[in-house]
């Protein structure tokens, strides 16, 4: 497996298996707004910043673009909030606690919103699902916890969208959840990988429980574009 492509997931992910996905041109790439808010650039250079800016413009959004160097970026683009982030990647996949799981589909989502509001995970929006397999536990046919694929790079997935009610915390149920997740993705003989906030530690030893060491720091940015004009 060649790991450096996890220097630039987004981009790998978004110039193969999820192209489909990508608003694009020549030196960035975009998630359509209803999938997600990440983008991507080829190159932290002037030329990739104008074409991000470029396609935050037409699309009138706001993003977010992972890198594992601190960026300081052209005129044209506003970072709004930057974040300190931990890659991990799964070694040796640990087992949980057998908890029974059900595979969700589009008419969960309004719940999966709804869980995704009280929780605040990260970006997910009503197509994200859209972008790999997902997995929750109701309780009184209530949605309570969920977990799923979002990034897919060559021999890699990415294991996104971790969350559980705060009513039904510590009851093991994100990690049978992750664990039904990387077993999918181990038997596609590809490599689970993920992204937490450096500073929630507790998810990370989760993760760490899990098999899952870090591989690397990056640095999250926030954007939107500052005018409505782009150079040519």
């Amino acid at each position: 497996m060649n790991l450096e492509l996890l220097d630039n997931p987004i981009w790998h992910a978004l110039s193969g298996y999820q192209s489909n996905f990508a608003i694009k041109n020549l030196y960035a790439k975009i998630l359509q707004t209803d999938i997600g808010l990440f983008c991507a650039i080829q190159t932290a250079d002037a030329e990739s910043f104008e074409a991000l800016q470029s396609l935050l413009i037409e699309n009138h959004a706001t993003t977010a673009l992972f890198s594992p160097k601190e960026l300081g970026f052209s005129a044209g683009l506003e970072c709004l909030r930057t974040l300190e982030i931990s890659q991990m990647v799964c070694q040796n996949l640990e087992p949980s606690k057998n908890l029974e799981v059900h595979e969700l589909t589009s008419e969960d989502v309004p719940d999966m919103l709804e869980l995704v509001q009280i929780t605040k995970p990260g970006p997910f929006a009503k197509r994200t699902i859209e972008l790999g397999q997902y997995w929750g536990i109701r309780v009184n046919r209530q949605l309570v916890a969920m977990t799923g694929e979002r990034l897919h790079l060559p021999g890699f997935r990415e294991v996104s969208s971790v969350c559980t009610h705060p009513d039904f915390q510590r009851q093991g149920f994100a990690q049978a959840l992750i664990a039904k997740v990387c077993q999918n993705i181990v038997a596609r003989a590809e490599i689970p990988f993920l992204h937490v906030m450096s500073s929630n530690t507790g998810a990370a030893k989760v993760y760490e429980q899990l098999g899952f060491v870090e591989r690397k720091k990056f640095f999250g940015y926030v954007l939107k574009a500052k005018s409505s004009e782009v150079t040519s």
